[in-house]
């Protein structure tokens, strides 16, 4: 039945129906339940740890425990089970994924792998890092875990991380021996424990973490119907990490480095309950610069079919003709929203708050921040109000631009001491 049923503790058709009713009725309530994975902190979650890039601070996402592929009925019954790497939507914006607007922070944790010792060869040398876990109910099914060795942009051409996540193996969690860890009918945090061989190394790479659920009856194949069978509803997280041989100091590095792996032997999954661990200490990152070039590895790294930025690419600047503009987060559902940004963007009405910027080349974007564009001309802005009418003008989204959600606050607070553009104007106030 393990073969047919590869969820924890399957129930097929043939248990009694008492049993079933009662399995049943306890896994029903937890059908929007939450998951996320904490340590180490992934993507959407940054914000929860006050994490920031250039003195800016991480979006916030009240919704970073349902990355679950935008839910079981859209996932399987409108995108015949696709979902984002990182648990977006397929169909949807990734925010998750570069270049998503949770994906553009370094790594925030660094593991380093241990050097070998006499008499051990390195493919039998592992290294375990931390991994925590937080469910909300219980939905029974089991996590895995993946490394992709690269991060997914900006200066590399682009990436499928879910094909680069695929071209290796699932990580061995040391708990339970297997590369499946079964939460079983435990709610809360699970701590778990990763095992890395001393051979890996990456500047900067991303694990992701994968729960298929259990709480749905369905088939797999020829077998008979059972609990945890068939599709299953499901929560996918990435984080960025590194990985580093002992003694070498944290890097940032924004294009990534190989991951140097050795095969070994494919665990055999054992449905284990798990036992607990003490945590090992977390070195957080910090943003430091290699006094030395580093090592050239000796180990081919793996091919995930990516090219190389030609050398003779037109510079990335913001006058460049290979720059791009189009609207950004919720301005994206504004018909129009992507022509303005592009227009206004290069003639120096750039919008931060509304508008990405990005050179375009074959495979992959360089962004740019809005900033980099002339605003300082103010051919656009709006008359100021004299001392006499000003108790009676204030700056409001135009006709086209009132029902914009947000727009009025950023005209009242950009337009009077700083710059504005011409989807605000001074109106008399009511």
């Amino acid at each position: 039945m393990t073969s047919c049923c590869p969820n924890f503790n399957p129930i097929t058709l043939s248990t009694s129906g008492l049993v079933r009713s009662l399995l049943l009725l306890t896994i029903v309530g937890s059908v929007r339940a939450r998951a996320r994975m904490v340590e180490p902190p992934m993507r959407s979650s940054y914000w929860r740890q006050d994490i920031t890039r250039e003195g800016i601070s991480a979006p916030v996402n009240i919704n970073d425990e349902l990355l679950n592929c935008g839910g079981f009925e859209y996932q399987w019954k409108q995108r015949n089970g696709a979902c984002g790497a990182c648990g977006d939507k397929s169909g949807g914006i990734r925010e998750n994924e570069y270049p998503g607007k949770y994906s553009q922070f370094p790594p925030q944790r660094t593991y380093t792998t241990r050097r070998n010792t006499a008499g051990i060869s390195d493919s039998h040398r592992y290294n375990v890092i931390n991994i925590t876990i937080y469910v909300t109910a219980n939905q029974m099914g089991h996590f895995f875990f993946r490394l992709c060795p690269y991060r997914d942009g900006p200066s590399l051409p682009f990436i499928d991380l879910e094909e680069c996540f695929n071209s290796g193996q699932n990580l061995l969690v040391k708990d339970v021996n297997s590369t499946l860890y079964y939460p079983g009918s435990n709610s809360g945090y699970h701590d778990l424990h990763l095992e890395i061989p001393s051979n890996v190394s990456c500047q900067h790479c991303i694990l992701q973490w994968t729960y298929v659920t259990g709480y749905r009856e369905g088939k797999n194949g020829q077998c008979p119907p059972c609990l945890g069978c068939g599709p299953q509803e499901q929560y996918k997280n990435c984080a960025d990490i590194q990985i580093l041989p002992e003694g070498t100091p944290p890097v940032i590095d924004e294009t990534g480095s190989p991951l140097l792996t050795t095969a070994r032997p494919q665990a055999t999954t054992l449905q284990v309950k798990p036992t607990t661990v003490p945590t090992p200490p977390i070195s957080r990152s910090t943003t430091t610069r290699r006094s030395t070039p580093p090592t050239t590895p000796t180990t081919p790294p793996i091919n995930i079919n990516a090219t190389t930025n030609p050398g003779n690419a037109t510079p990335c600047t913001p006058s460049a003709d290979i720059v791009m503009c189009e609207a950004k987060d919720i301005q994206r559902l504004i018909p129009g929203m992507n022509t303005w940004c592009l227009e206004n963007c290069k003639s120096g009405h750039c919008m931060p708050d509304f508008c990405d910027c990005y050179c375009v080349y074959p495979g992959y974007k360089i962004f740019i921040h809005p900033t980099a564009f002339d605003l300082k001309t103010t051919s656009r802005k709006p008359p100021s109000p004299t001392s006499s009418s000003a108790k009676y003008h204030c700056y409001k989204p135009t006709s086209l631009w009132s029902r914009t959600p947000g727009l009025t606050g950023w005209c009242a607070n950009n337009c009077p001491s700083k710059w504005c553009a011409d989807m605000c104007s001074l109106q008399v106030c009511p």
